[in-house]
């Protein structure tokens, strides 16, 4: 029923009404003009051209946002020990939680709503929590964008960080708005591409505790990548269809091989991890008449990254994710304004799968079971195996189901007196249904090798050669936990109306809508207002305010939804068997772990901003200042009940001031044969936040508000009672500045970008346990306490000026073109600072705590234009 009412919907609002008047035709244009110059104060806009001459490395869209002053990356993006990887880095607009932001695909949304949060932010990497903590997760892995797409493949993009219009809801960060290539009916033409690097053209920067030898030996259980080659390959094509149609082909794959050494797999072996990242489009477009246009768009873009546990046999496992969408557009231009409509459906899927099957053991090796035959090793001790892994974790499948149906509505401009009007309205529904499961239950069995009360040394005495879950007559299996079978499901139904008034009234031009919302999922319906403006105080353009008081609410997350229908795991033992291995398992207990969250009655977390700023042109410059003040509120964090069970709270709590000034040329100069452009910026971003972690789980326990003895933290010279008093520990460098050249020769078909990038020293810290205050590294903030601290030793880094190159040379072939493209990245090769994945935030004492990115590497493109 809902589908068919959809389909009449675009049908009705899509019927051909005839070409618009010239003169209507003009006004369009020129206000979209005018937009175009407001847009700036808070929006970061950039073209296909502009998009192919920015230094990158695996051509993601986020790498796009490295110059938004509102913008942070995870600590521990881009280190030297992670750098055959290829996923989209995390990123942060104000504090905000990395998966509180907006991604949309041609005003569709991009969000992946059923775990996104799964990376941590990355101070978790993905390969050791498979592998370490598989007991944690319940839900199939995902990240904060559906469909992770190559920049090549876009015609714009727009990044909103502040004074975000009414349209745009579901996000309390930014909001990214890509929009892809579109077909072409005047020429027919095509591009194949091909960029690569590997690690011989990178050089490494480790950390201290890190030696040389071991790095390069490629150890699998150290998790770093000393060794990799990455591929990116391109076509597109445009076949015009008479003088209305037109189709676009497109395809970008982006391929790394990662090759690991497992040196106590038999006598050793090596394994080739991959990551693989496809996006197949196909485009097409007909012009019924000059005012309407209808655009189907068909997109396959999985992703697929594939692993090996370590020193484990037949350990392979893989972790995929994204789908494909279908869309429908309807373009019309009335000579009452212009209507857009859209309706889309759209598949994704995470998954994780093990070749090992649903059991894992963990067997005791020759260091405790000295008649041990077991060909490998997984955890190697000074007197020999402790440990022997195998088998895997069975498989856990998420699915999400979404209809979309959207319209947008832009009236023509009308006088009201001396005020002008220019409304916009329209509406977004998505009927979303998910399911969650795990097809066969999963058991995680092992054996202690102390206490008898354990079962130790029985499990390896005398052992029955029909014992089950063992190595016949040589051990057997004394704990397990039980992992049942699940399928659940989830529906997050969202309905959106919003309304804008763009209007003029002399020097003035504000923006005054309101975005309202219910979510069905939450069962809140939340209205957003915004209001934004722009004066002109001089009157001539060269010095305008602007400003803007608005409200942002979250979007759905159903992490929480999916894991209600999860039965709680079981304990299991049989220590000290009679039947010698034969006996069945004994059930203990339900786990206090239990996955299933209680979630009820939470507000939809939401984000408060204030901003002022200027925009002051003078000569052949444009100075843009801003400041942004954010106020969070009602973000969802993990809790527990007094009965031990886990439930979800809107405790978040943070505040963020953003102070951002760029300058730039508004038109290239001319020197003999060279262009020249520039672009500066820099800012200051300070931000308090109440819980440091994600929606399920804190990146660093409160340790010290935990028990019956109380303790305080120590850092930078100050006492704190709690965790939620200290400054966050990621996405949070203060300082930064940047400086973007551009110096082309048009003559020779020549383009040469230079970007210099400034920040702030990284700090990390090891935090220490001190029973007596006063002998802490900070006996100063001590004050009146005598008793136990944990005390946070700041380990601080040197700042960073780094340059990166893009050449850009489009050589004449005939008719055509072939471009070739050259990145230099870190020309200078510094040592930059990073967090490290392999720890927790806050570190402990003797853990790798530090880490640094990458060094200098080469990037090499070649393409073929026509």
């Amino acid at each position: 029923m809902n589908v068919k009412i959809m389909v009449a919907a675009l049908a009705a609002a899509g019927l051909p009404v005839g070409a618009a008047a010239e003169a209507v035709q003009q006004a369009v244009v020129s206000d979209v003009d005018v937009y175009g110059e407001r847009r700036a104060a808070g929006t970061q806009h950039l073209d296909a051209a502009d998009i192919r001459r920015l230094p990158t490395r695996n051509g993601t869209i986020n790498e796009l946002l490295k110059n938004n002053g509102a913008v942070q990356f995870s600590a521990t993006a881009n280190q030297s020990a992670q750098a055959g990887e290829i996923t989209p880095e995390a990123v942060s607009f104000h504090g905000e939680p990395y998966y509180n932001n907006a991604f949309l695909i041609d005003g569709l949304s991009n969000n992946d709503i059923m775990n996104p949060g799964f990376s941590n932010g990355g101070h978790r990497s993905v390969e050791s929590s498979f592998e370490t903590a598989p007991t944690t997760l319940y839900i199939a892995p995902g990240a904060p964008e559906a469909f992770q797409v190559d920049a090549s493949l876009l015609k714009t993009l727009n990044v909103y960080d502040s004074n975000v219009p009414a349209k745009y809801g579901n996000f309390t960060g930014g909001v990214v708005d890509a929009k892809l290539a579109e077909p072409d009916t005047q020429k027919a033409g095509g591009r194949i591409g091909f960029r690569t690097t590997r690690s011989s053209w990178t050089n490494y920067h480790l950390s201290e505790d890190q030696k040389e030898d071991e790095f390069e030996a490629a150890l699998a259980e150290e998790d770093v990548q000393p060794d990799f080659t990455k591929q990116i390959y391109q076509a597109h094509l445009n076949l015009p269809l008479g003088e209305r149609s037109a189709v676009l082909l497109g395809y970008n794959r982006t391929q790394s091989v990662i090759p690991e050494y497992h040196r106590y797999l038999g006598s050793g072996e090596w394994k080739d991890e991959k990551r693989l990242t496809e996006t197949w489009l196909f485009k097409g477009t007909h012009r019924f008449s000059d005012g309407h246009k209808v655009n189907a768009t068909l997109m396959y873009s999985p992703h697929e990254n594939t692993y090996f546990r370590t020193n484990t046999p037949d350990s392979r496992y893989q972790s995929s994710g994204g789908g494909w969408r279908f869309a429908l557009e309807s373009q019309r231009v009335a000579d009452w304004g212009d209507v857009d409509t859209t309706l889309a459906y759209t598949r994704q899927r995470n998954r994780i799968a093990y070749d090992g099957g649903a059991d894992s053991y963990q067997w005791l090796g020759s260091a405790y079971d000295t008649d041990s035959s077991l060909g490998w090793c997984t955890q190697m001790g000074k007197n020999g195996c402790q440990r022997a892994y195998q088998g895997g974790f069975g498989t856990l499948e998420s699915a999400n189901h979404t209809w979309t149906l959207k319209q947008d509505y832009r009236l023509n401009p009308r006088q009201t007196g001396s005020v002008t009007h220019r409304f916009g309205f329209g509406f977004n529904a998505d009927i979303a249904r998910a399911r969650s499961e795990r097809p066969e239950a999963s058991r995680y069995m092992y054996a202690y090798y102390n206490t008898r009360a354990n079962g130790y040394p029985a499990n390896i005495t005398n052992v029955s050669q029909n014992c089950r879950d063992c190595i016949a007559g040589e051990q057997y299996q004394t704990h397990m936990t039980y992992f049942p079978a699940f399928r659940a499901k989830a529906k997050a139904d969202s309905y959106s109306v919003y309304l804008n008034d763009e209007l003029t009234w002399g020097r003035l031009r504000a923006n005054v809508g309101a975005n309202a919302a219910y979510n069905s999922f939450l069962g809140n319906f939340d209205v957003a207002p915004r209001f934004s403006f722009d004066y002109d105080t001089l009157g001539n353009g060269r010095f305008r305010l602007n400003g803007g008081l608005n409200r942002y609410y979250a979007g759905s997350m159903l992490a929480y939804a999916l894991r209600q229908g999860i039965a709680p795991n079981e304990a299991y033992i049989r220590a000290n068997d009679p039947q010698r291995g034969e006996g069945e398992w004994r059930f203990s207990r339900y786990m206090n772990n239990s996955q299933s969250w209680s979630v009820g009655g939470l507000d939809t977390p939401y984000s408060d901003e204030a901003n002022l700023g200027f925009v002051y042109r003078f000569g052949n410059h444009v100075m843009n200042a801003k400041w942004v003040h954010r106020k969070s509120r009602d973000q969802f964090t993990p809790a527990t009940d007094d009965d031990g069970n886990k439930i979800v709270r809107n405790d978040g709590r943070g505040n963020s001031n953003l102070y951002k000034l760029t300058l730039e040329n508004a038109k290239p100069y001319q020197a003999g044969i060279w262009q020249l452009s520039y672009k500066a910026g820099a800012r200051y971003h300070r931000y308090r936040k109440s819980y440091n972690g994600t929606y399920e789980e804190v990146l660093t326990p409160d340790i010290a508000n935990m028990g019956a003895n109380q303790a305080y933290y120590l850092r930078d010279g100050k006492r704190y009672d709690t965790l939620a008093d200290m400054p966050p520990l990621t996405f949070n460098s203060p300082w930064s500045a940047y400086l973007e050249l551009q110096t082309d020769i048009p003559k020779w078909h020549f383009k040469w970008t230079h970007a210099l990038n400034f920040q702030t020293a990284y700090k990390n810290y090891v935090r220490y346990q001190v029973n007596q205050c006063q002998d802490s590294s900070q006996p100063q903030a001590c004050g009146d306490w005598q008793g136990r601290v944990y005390d946070y030793r700041l380990k601080d880094y040197k700042q960073a000026l780094t340059l990166d190159w893009r050449f850009l040379w489009a050589i004449p072939v005939r008719k055509n073109t072939l471009d070739i493209s050259l990145d230099v990245l870190n020309v200078l090769d510094k040592k930059v600072s990073a967090g490290s994945s392999a720890s927790n935030v806050g570190g402990a004492a003797g853990s790798n705590i530090s880490a640094y990115q990458i060094g200098r590497q080469y990037w090499l493109g070649l393409a073929y234009r026509w």
